[in-house]
């Protein structure tokens, strides 16, 4: 009887394990497929609207770096006008799953109350949490968070931390915050006017 049941369960769990799989790479193709899209450049938004429609298919199976690419369309106006608090509810998702790149833009728009409540606490949290997971320009802004007292006590021990990490994670602009003992915001001013 133990053998049945035995090979019951044996089945049982290769089919559950081997329809996981395939979702898993059913979701991962249709992630690849949008990213194709995605990088090409000059794209209509045919060709935008097109590699939505596969992030979309990977979001369903709770792809972070789909989510996170979905929160760039409403974000940037990709085909689509900018709505910033979509922008920011899909950024959370993808955050929330362990996208470094979108705990920065969630700790970004809560800095900046951006489709969503300002709240520098918030900022800090998330500013964090991407840092730990290597993302530099999050460790830059936690050191210029610190230096100024944004959010938290004024702390030159924990700027000076902050700044070291970002320019260990490859961020050449923190390497003057960490010599001038002060924050250099040239990271932020380029990043905004690139974004205009």
């Amino acid at each position: 009887m133990n053998k049945i049941i035995f090979a019951f369960l044996f089945v049982f769990s290769a089919i559950v394990g081997a329809s996981v799989s395939n979702a898993y790479a059913a979701e991962e193709d249709a992630y690849q497929k949008g990213m194709e899209i995605f990088s090409k450049t000059n794209l209509t938004d045919e060709e935008y609207r097109e590699a939505f429609s596969y992030f979309v298919q990977a979001a369903k199976e709770n792809n972070a770096d789909a989510y996170f690419m979905l929160g760039l369309y409403p974000d940037l106006g990709l085909a689509t006008r900018k709505k910033p608090e979509v922008a920011f509810m899909r950024y959370q998702k993808s955050a929330e799953l362990g996208n470094a790149e979108a705990m920065f833009s969630v700790a970004d728009m809560y800095m900046n109350g951006e489709g969503v409540e300002h709240s520098n606490k918030e900022a800090i949290k998330w500013f964090e949490k991407a840092a730990q997971r290597g993302n530099a320009e999050a460790a830059y802004n936690l050191g210029a968070m610190y230096y100024m007292g944004m959010g938290v006590s004024h702390d030159i021990k924990k700027a000076k931390y902050w700044f070291n990490e970002s320019y260990k994670l490859g961020n050449p602009a923190a390497l003057f915050a960490i010599k001038m003992n002060m924050p250099v915001s040239l990271y932020r001013r380029i990043d905004r006017a690139l974004r205009k």
